[in-house]
């Protein structure tokens, strides 16, 4: 059975009406998510590692805390978008 909702807003100051179905599940097994999470984790750690040997073998004393904290900032930006819609 398929349950019909209405939702409204405004456009162009005109209240218009839009239909909103509910859609059948799909068959898509929840265990395909674990070769996504993996490739994400290994290019997580290699980004990781990677940037954090640079930090400490090639920047100066004095500003490795500095390129370490972008670096944290850096994943922290790309995995937001990420870890919202497996929240949400």
């Amino acid at each position: 059975m398929t349950k019909a909702l209405a939702s409204f807003s405004q456009e162009a100051g005109n209240i218009v009406a839009h239909k909103m179905i509910d859609v059948q599940a799909n068959n898509v097994h929840i265990a395909w998510q674990i070769p996504q999470y993996a490739l994400i984790t290994a290019g997580e750690v290699l980004f990781s590692v990677t940037g954090l040997e640079f930090s400490y073998s090639q920047v100066g004393h004095d500003t490795y805390q500095l390129f370490t904290e972008l670096l944290l900032y850096i994943l922290f930006i790309l995995n937001a978008p990420l870890k919202n819609r497996i929240l949400f």
